[in-house]
């Protein structure tokens, strides 16, 4: 931090439409350190009309936290388990409802061909048991294992090969 930085000043700032600060949160004295500095710079931060989606990895562990733009007040889940030594999460969606999606790459080719192993998949958050469950994300223009390029109001968006498709899971 520079020496203007005010250590209990929130990270994450909520502003109405004049500029006025509505609400803050995320204190920047908790962003000390290489691992919490990591999770400002390669996560990715998403937001809809009522909540604001945080989801980060740290050394292959996720963590994803989620603000209400009403209180500002964080809850943190747990992101997905270390699937692979050289797999990271490539995307991350979040829908108006609330739905989170992340996508994740395995650059890990496995040791004999398997039917069941996938390069590329998507997992949507489940609140109930505050777990990360695969969704069979369908194949677009040829493409098996499409990018999850974001959300659109209860659609997820699917990037194929060039080409797109918006598509609605159900929980």
């Amino acid at each position: 931090m520079g020496s203007g930085a005010k250590p209990a000043a929130g990270v994450l700032r909520h502003f109405d439409g004049r500029g006025q600060l509505l609400g803050s949160t995320g204190a920047q004295s908790q962003f000390k350190g290489h691992d919490q500095m990591n999770r400002l710079f390669a996560g990715f931060l998403v937001a809809t009309k009522d909540r604001v989606g945080w989801y980060s990895s740290i050394h292959g562990a996720g963590n994803y936290v989620e603000f209400s733009t009403q209180t500002m007040k964080p809850e943190e889940y747990p992101g997905l388990p270390k699937l692979s030594a050289n797999g990271l999460v490539v995307g991350f969606a979040l829908t108006e409802s609330g739905k989170a999606f992340v996508s994740f790459e395995d650059h890990a080719a496995p040791a004999a061909p398997s039917a069941t192993y996938h390069h590329r998949r998507v997992y949507m958050f489940d609140r109930p048991t505050s777990s990360w469950v695969p969704v069979q994300a369908p194949a677009i223009a040829g493409e098996q294992e499409p990018h999850l390029l974001g959300s659109s109001g209860e659609q997820i968006v699917l990037r194929g090969a060039n080409s797109y498709s918006f598509v609605d899971f159900k929980p």
